[in-house]
């Protein structure tokens, strides 16, 4: 059995005397938003206003200190216990900034951070993981300072936005008292609230196994636990104490990978290639029973890494996984990142995993932006749905039980025909800037290839859509212009049509800016210069009304099915 204590305290017991926390450094970085912060804040303000004996702030995992002069080890509730620091240094910040000096060092030396004679800097109540840890005793506990911070990673934008909104609402709440003796007693009075009536209930453990088996048995019972935390747990229990060393390096190299990602949905896709479809409430519990024991769970760790590697390169197509294949494959992955094809990532990862040619792999990305735009985008069909196939394919391909040529005709038996595909794409609106530019860049181009069949360059007004902005032919802020108006009088329904494609265009950036909202015998003119063919094609009309946009709509229509196939 675990050897444990559980026990509420108050934040003022929790952080008592000269103990010491630390966050180990295979932990989570600090990841709270502006919005867990200010509700943290909000509740614990109304606990304060409604007089509440306690505000309860959950649970609190500690793994106990071996000497007197080690820390103890945070392995549950860092996210806390670092923002309730950040509102005591913005407490002590307000103070020193108001002529309390001597109330602000109290606030320090209790909760932030002590130093002894002769020591410059304070030795900090809590010291974060390895991430976090400098830009947190440097504006923090040794904070504030005057110096701006460059090139951080964003979990320190995180720890300093999260640090700037405690100031912000601390200031906000003390300055709804106009007299300054009314703000300082509201401040001591907000600190000792904090300090007295802010409780978690602490549950210290002799071994981090110990923890591990904890937080598994209150996962069980319905404790909302991320499978990352679970599985880290899992990991370092099988592992044991003389691998350590092995877990924490292989860790670290897991969470670097998925940093900017969603680590549960990795280890789901991580599953459904070796062994398919799974229920999310049922992961973990399988991954616990499939992979037990110190030599399995050290294969596991070992493969995840492997596959986090290629994983977390599917949104970037310059990064290393792409640095031997050519330009219209990491174009294609481009293409997957901007359209948002989540849905495919297992199959893209199952095919870099069984080792697929280059030219495979440019066939499969091509069927799967196939598949992303007629079924997910332009069609808007069930996302449910193509998540299903995706996960089937995706098991399918890593167990060598499809080819190539087969995988993409599952695809192209999968999505919507070109009946369907050609009448939703005539209809189809975009207000999201990056697809649409990707959708005209690609009709324009392809209507440039055509009238340039022996031109293998191609302009570079085309191959670079930062060149080019969006052109809202009928503007989106019609009202300003009397020709517009008097359209809009004339066909009322051309409000509604400013979002389709028909109605947008791409135009180099100097024109666009030049013709803004103006009529569209001035806006004809700028399109006639254009190089662009599409955006020419415009220039041919004598009028925009809901029959042009339309008309121009089912002509791309035409083409998109030709262009978005697999």
């Amino acid at each position: 059995m675990p050897q444990m204590t559980s026990k509420t305290k108050s934040v003022g017991e929790i952080f008592t005397g000269t103990t010491k926390f630390e966050v180990p450094k295979h932990q989570r970085d600090y990841s709270w938003t502006a919005i867990e912060v200010e509700e943290l804040f909000t509740d614990i303000e109304s606990s304060q206003v409604k007089s509440s004996p306690a505000y309860y702030v959950g649970m609190l995992v500690l793994v106990e200190p071996r000497s007197a002069n080690d820390r103890y080890q945070i392995l549950d509730g860092q996210q806390r216990l670092t923002t309730l620091t950040l509102l005591f240094a913005a407490a002590r910040d307000w103070c020193k900034s108001h002529g309390l000096e001597a109330d602000g060092n109290r606030i320090q030396a209790e909760f932030i951070g002590f130093s002894d004679y002769g020591q410059a800097e304070h030795d900090p109540r809590i010291v974060l993981n390895s991430n976090n840890r400098e830009v947190f005793e440097q504006f923090v506990v040794n904070g504030p300072s005057e110096e701006q911070p460059e090139d951080l990673e964003k979990t320190n934008l995180l720890l300093l936005a999260a640090r700037s909104r405690c100031v912000t609402l601390l200031a906000k709440f003390l300055s709804a008292s106009k007299r300054r003796s009314d703000q300082k007693q509201k401040l001591y009075d907000f600190v000792k609230y904090i300090r007295d009536n802010v409780q978690a209930t602490v549950v210290e453990v002799n071994e981090p196994e110990d923890a591990y088996t904890i937080f598994e048995a209150l996962n069980d019972r319905g404790l909302e636990l991320s499978i990352f935390d679970l599985l880290k747990n899992h990991i370092y229990r099988e592992l044991g104490a003389k691998n350590e060393s092995t877990a924490n390096f292989h860790w670290d190299k897991l969470a670097t990978n998925l940093r900017e990602r969603k680590p549960d949905e990795f280890i789901r896709i991580f599953w459904i290639l070796r062994h398919g479809r799974i229920q999310k409430g049922t992961l973990f519990t399988r991954i616990r029973e499939n992979y037990s024991g110190a030599t399995k769970a050290q294969a596991l760790i070992r493969e995840m890494v492997e596959d986090s590697d290629l994983y977390s390169s599917l949104d970037s197509p310059d990064g290393d996984t792409w640095q031997g294949y050519g330009d219209a494959l990491r174009e294609d992955i481009r293409a997957i990142s901007i359209l948002g094809g989540n849905q495919s990532r297992p199959v893209l990862l199952a095919a870099l995993k069984a080792d697929w040619r280059e030219s495979d792999l440019k066939r499969l990305t091509g069927a799967v932006i196939a598949l992303v735009v007629r079924h997910q985008i332009v069609g808007r069909e069930r996302t449910g749905a193509l998540e299903i196939f995706c996960a089937d394919l995706a098991h399918e391909i890593f167990s060598s039980a499809l080819t190539p040529s087969s995988a993409t005709a599952k695809i192209r038996a999968f999505y919507p025909d070109d009946t369907k595909f050609k009448n939703d794409f005539a209809v189809y609106e975009e207000s999201r800037a990056q697809r649409t530019k990707y959708f005209l860049s690609l009709l324009n181009r392809t209507m440039w290839k055509t009238e340039n069949p022996n031109e293998a360059e191609e302009l570079e007004v085309i191959r670079d859509t930062e060149k080019v902005n969006i052109e809202h032919i009928f503007p989106k802020r019609h009202e300003t212009t009397d020709s517009w108006s008097a359209a809009v009088k004339a066909h009322p329904n051309l409000v509604s049509l400013v979002n389709r494609l028909g109605n947008q265009c791409l135009l180099a950036k100097g024109p666009n800016t030049r013709i803004g909202n103006k009529d569209f015998s001035t806006k004809r003119a700028a399109y006639a210069k254009s190089q662009l063919p599409d955006t020419r094609g415009v220039a041919k009309l004598s009028a925009w009304t809901p029959t042009e946009i339309h008309a121009r709509q089912t002509k791309l229509a035409d083409l998109a099915v030709k262009i978005w196939k697999a």
